[in-house]
């Protein structure tokens, strides 16, 4: 082949390459980009294993080490993945019905849209983690660290959080009725238009709590700080504040209760 051939050859293959179809096609018949990777169901546990997709049903994977994973869409129902390393792991679409995650920790981890109906998440620690549109009804997060966790237009309902930490959270447009945030620590965290009805909040710490517009109907708060709480255009039908700390907490009628008001905004 002459110098000019090559050189045309070579700039031919530089302009095939550049067209992103064909370097799919590329990589499809002739493996030209190795470093490229695809969800291996049968790859073993691991950080930044891909099991995408993958059926991992009952999977037994307590105690794995299994950071920045990706889970998206894998099924882990009735899986057990306590005490797993999984910081950043990508749960999202993924179903996790009746897994055990207690004791995951899971710090910045998303669970976007997955799945977590019965899921036992006690004293997982779940800061910063992501369950916006999730499943969670039924779930056991007690005793689990979720500071700063975003539980945008989840749904919650009857969801345990007894004496978790939300500090920070945001639960902005969710479902939480029936849920149960007893003794839980929710400072400064938002419950905007957040549905709230007949959950119990006995003894938890509201302090700067957010629930501007929630629906509060049948709530127990008894015995709760709500120390410079929002409770502006809030549904306060029934609800319950026996013992509640109310100082400088804004009322449903956007009225600033007096300091050191117990029981009743004065």
């Amino acid at each position: 082949m002459l110098s000019s051939d090559i050189g045309e050859f070579t700039l031919t293959m530089h302009l095939f390459l550049r067209d992103p179809h064909w370097r799919l096609v590329a990589v499809l018949l002739f493996g030209m980009t190795p470093a490229m990777t695809f969800a291996g169901c049968k790859d073993p546990a691991g950080v930044q294993v891909n099991w995408s997709n993958c059926d991992k049903k009952g999977a037994q994977l307590a105690g794995n080490e299994l950071r920045n994973a990706v889970f998206n869409g894998a099924n882990f129902e009735n899986a057990n993945l306590s005490k797993v390393l999984a910081t950043g792991t990508d749960f999202g679409f993924a179903n996790l019905k009746h897994a055990t995650l207690s004791e995951i920790q899971a710090e910045l981890a998303h669970f976007v849209t997955a799945n977590l109906t019965g899921a036992n998440l006690k004293a997982a620690n779940l800061a910063g983690a992501r369950f916006d549109r999730a499943i969670l009804v039924d779930a056991d997060f007690s005793q689990a660290q979720l500071d700063k966790a975003s539980f945008y237009n989840a749904n919650a309902s009857q969801a345990r959080f007894n004496k978790a930490r939300l500090i920070g959270a945001n639960a902005e447009l969710a479902n939480f009725s029936r849920a149960n945030f007893d003794e839980a620590d929710l400072t400064g965290a938002r419950f905007l238009n957040t549905n709230l009805e007949k959950t119990s909040m006995r003894g938890a710490n509201l302090t700067k709590v957010k629930f501007e517009g929630a629906l509060l109907n049948g709530a127990d708060l008894s015995n709760a700080n709500l120390t410079n709480a929002n409770l502006s255009n809030a549904s306060l039908i029934g609800t319950q504040f026996e013992g509640a700390q109310l100082g400088n907490a804004i009322w449903s009628n956007y009225k600033r209760c007096r300091p050191g008001s117990v029981g009743v905004c004065e």
